[in-house]
């Protein structure tokens, strides 16, 4: 996913107001943040969890083809 790229990201599963609050069952830290890109290249895929409306979902982000 583009930085920025609000497309991606809603084909994606987020909306707008979504908090991820982990990559892979590991708390998000800003630290972490690269892992998601890392996840995607490795894995062709990441699943997260947000907080969306009070509630934590889970969300499977695939990476896109160039």
């Amino acid at each position: 996913l583009a930085r920025g790229d609000a497309a991606a990201l809603r084909a994606a599963g987020l909306e707008p107001g979504d908090v991820v609050q982990a990559i892979d069952g590991q708390p998000l830290t800003p630290d972490r943040l690269p892992t998601l890109e890392q996840a995607l290249l490795s894995q062709g895929q990441a699943n997260l969890t947000v907080l969306r409306d009070g509630a934590a979902r889970q969300i499977t982000v695939q990476a896109r083809s160039p």
